[in-house]
């Protein structure tokens, strides 16, 4: 089972079509696998959607970031500490990768063999079976001379080092024949974020990761067995300009001016252009009931949810009830009762914010995000929550996924 972390099923079509990805491409042509539209839901980022994957949960990690009321923290899901404290409720028995290999994974899911799975941080089990050699394989990224600091060092580290590191550990697994063998390849989704959707750096890791798919065929094919190789993305990406760019200023500067309340009395927690929004002292949580609406009439900012209301800029949605007075806030995002089904459940999570803030999205699919990238996902609207699976004869689909 192969992870192709933020590929799109629009970006996978046109990667197809322009020749980057031509084993992929073979598949599709030749009937050896079925290509399956997938809906990632809320939060369309990775460690909840394994989460979910993984071990069924209802209740992933709210987004990328989030605050722990509970022991009133910020976390997210670059910490290994905060993805155990997050999975430590999970049914640890229960994970789809029993007695099989974990690599490069947020979490391990009962995987008896793991290698690079990033909740368990640099523990020897998680770092023994790293095939360091295949480092020696690097390639440097087409188009780095025209890219970011950011992009480039994402480039090199990412789908130069830890994607390789990561296809040489899963020819290892599929060898050693423990079975499932799960792994992530995380390039393509760290240079979008920095180079954009449609830089040369970005099509260039898109044929990284067709390379690697290539690799995998073949030492699957060598087993004598029929390759059974299950592709999927665990969500896309959508183009964004960020609030700040927009505005000036970041969403809790503006939620300060709004209020005139201190920077410090609120937390924001961003997931691309998905926000959660904690008032942590008394003042803040006094003028919640007044910001929801001046928020969300607020440029760049597509709706705020506070206490199961979707406020828009010219209309609202109630969760509960499904009464819309005015503009449906959700018009522009997608199916409005999926959406709101989608919606309802991020706000119910223990760890939501007071207020959840949803960056606007225009007509071509491009997002306002709440952090300083390219490309964004995290949240509705565009390709983000446009994922995919890519499943061979055996594996059917009953009714949608996702």
């Amino acid at each position: 089972i192969i992870q192709l972390d933020g590929l799109s099923i629009e970006r996978l079509r046109d990667g197809v079509a322009r020749g980057l990805l031509p084993t992929l491409g073979r598949w599709l042509s030749a009937g050896t696998h079925s290509l399956h539209a997938l809906d990632s839901g809320l939060p369309s980022q990775t460690s909840s959607a394994q989460a979910t994957l993984l071990y069924g949960v209802s209740s992933p990690p709210p987004g990328f970031r989030w605050f722990d009321r509970q022991a009133g923290r910020p976390r997210t899901s670059r910490s290994p500490a905060d993805l155990r404290h997050a999975a430590r409720a999970w049914p640890r028995q229960a994970g789809l990768l029993q007695q099989g290999a974990a690599i490069t994974v947020a979490l391990p899911a009962g995987a008896s063999q793991r290698t690079l799975v990033l909740s368990e941080g640099l523990r020897w089990t998680n770092l023994r079976a790293i095939p360091w050699l295949a480092a020696l394989r690097l390639r440097w990224p087409i188009g780095a001379p025209k890219a970011s600091i950011a992009a480039i060092l994402r480039g090199v580290l990412v789908a130069g080092v830890l994607d390789t590191l990561t296809t040489a550990a899963a020819v290892a697994a599929i060898r050693a024949q423990p079975r499932p063998v799960f792994a992530t390849l995380l390039g393509y989704d760290q240079v979008a974020h920095h180079a954009g959707l449609d830089s040369k750096m970005a099509d260039w890791a898109l044929c990284r990761l067709d390379a690697a798919l290539a690799g995998l065929e073949s030492v699957a094919r060598a087993d004598g067995a029929r390759p059974n190789l299950v592709v999927f993305s665990d969500h896309g990406l959508s183009p964004c300009l960020s609030l700040h760019q927009l505005k000036g200023k970041s969403l809790q500067e503006i939620i300060g001016a709004l209020t005139l309340t201190r920077t410090r009395a609120w937390h924001v927690a961003p997931s691309g252009n998905l926000a959660h929004v904690y008032a942590v002292d008394d003042g803040a949580r006094a003028v919640l009931g007044t910001l929801a609406p001046a928020l969300a009439d607020v440029d760049g900012v597509g709706f705020v949810i506070r206490s199961g209301l979707i406020h828009g800029r010219n209309g609202t949605r109630d969760l509960r009830s499904g009464a819309i007075e005015g503009e449906d806030p959700l018009v522009a995002y997608g199916a409005a009762a999926p959406r709101a089904g989608q919606l309802a459940a991020l706000a119910a999570h223990a760890d939501a914010g007071d207020l959840i803030v949803m960056g606007d999205v225009d007509a071509d699919g491009r997002v306002i995000a709440f952090e300083e990238q390219r490309a964004a996902h995290g949240g509705l609207g565009g390709a983000q929550t446009e994922a995919f699976a890519l499943l061979p004869p055996g594996l059917r689909v009953d009714g949608e996924l996702d």
